[in-house]
């Protein structure tokens, strides 16, 4: 098949040949309120929205809000590049349809998820039950092609677009259909990161608890996340049963969940909880180390408790943990800060 693309004063034609059918041509109307003007002289179109499903035969209406300028560029290139492919022909079946099995094949073709994902926004028609449940189904597809950070990407937006009430029923259907496609932990994985990513912190747990009711065990990555999203929500008592569940069904806390946590908690204010972890984790089987030191010694600084922040040091240094240059630069700055440079002067190195 050979495709060529002609520009015809202000508009582009895109023409599919085959041996197998006679040439075809998607001409493209004037159609976007952002891009049409009354004066025939100075029409113009969004030529990107021939290639963009639509079931009446006239051509999408593409808000500017859709996509950054960037992400246009990206899917203007990368167009221009996959009508010229052997493939190119899936691009003529998605102008009729908004096809999941079509739309995965396109994907493919851009082989770059950045790019792959703004033209899916683009394609994306509304927020019927229909087209998110064809979201759902290619989300799936993604997924067995081994494109699951693409297939997590997709329905983080649908789930932000439809919010909390109806991404429950969402979850329900990928759930249902899922075992065609993925395992069980690739869905749920998916799922959880779908609701951490918009902030659903509720939803999220719900995941989680079927996750543990099918028995599978998520990431510690994910888990880190979810942590970060209920410390900042100030729902202090999800976060202990969290971490109690943690400790109890896995993943088993190691040093960058304890980190984070610790992180999170100054972040608040809560810089004694964040302290008090940094004093347990050795029961976890996990040893404080520069970072975990380093946050609760920048929190007290932070308070104006330079003096007990050189007592952390010290400690630090007992425990054979080896001080680093921002573990000096912290002290040394919240001592001049606080107009105590004989402090800073008697610092043992």
């Amino acid at each position: 098949m050979f495709v060529n693309v002609r520009r015809l004063q202000n508009s582009f034609k895109v023409h599919w040949s085959s041996s197998l059918s006679s040439s075809q041509t998607l001409i493209p109307k004037f159609f976007n309120e952002y891009y049409y003007s009354s004066d025939s002289s100075t029409r113009s179109f969004d030529y990107i929205a021939q290639f963009l499903p639509s079931n009446d035969g006239t051509l999408k209406l593409i808000s500017v809000n859709s996509v950054t300028t960037n992400d246009r560029r990206r899917v203007s290139v990368g167009l221009s590049k996959a009508v010229k492919l052997p493939q190119g022909y899936v691009l003529k079946g998605l102008s009729r349809n908004f096809c999941p099995f079509l739309l995965v094949k396109i994907m493919k073709l851009f082989e770059c998820r950045e790019t792959a994902f703004a033209f899916f926004k683009l394609a994306f028609k509304d927020d019927s039950e229909e087209t998110v449940k064809s979201c759902c189904v290619l989300a799936h597809l993604l997924a067995a092609e081994q494109l699951r950070f693409l297939a997590q990407d997709i329905v983080s937006w649908v789930v932000a677009r439809i919010g909390p009430g109806r991404s429950k029923n969402l979850a329900a259907f990928m759930w249902e259909g899922h075992r065609m496609y993925e395992s069980d932990f690739s869905v749920l994985n998916t799922l959880m990161r779908a609701f951490m990513k918009s902030e659903m912190h509720f939803e999220a747990l719900e995941i989680l608890s079927k996750m543990r009711e099918v028995g599978v065990t998520p990431n510690p990555s994910a888990i880190s996340i979810l942590f970060r999203l209920l410390i900042r929500a100030g729902d202090c008592g999800a976060v202990w049963k969290l971490f109690g569940d943690v400790v109890r069904k896995g993943p088993c806390p190691n040093n960058f969940i304890f980190n984070l946590l610790i992180l999170e908690f100054c972040r608040k204010g809560w810089t004694r909880i964040g302290e008090a972890l940094l004093h347990v984790m050795g029961k976890f089987r996990c040893e404080p180390d520069v970072y975990s030191y380093n946050i609760v010694i920048h929190a007290n600084c932070l308070k104006g408790q330079s003096s007990y922040a050189l007592h952390l040091v010290n400690l630090m240094i007992a425990n054979d943990c080896k001080p680093s240059i921002a573990t000096f630069c912290t002290i040394i700055d919240a001592f001049c800060k606080e107009d105590m440079e004989r402090r800073r002067m008697g610092i043992d190195y």
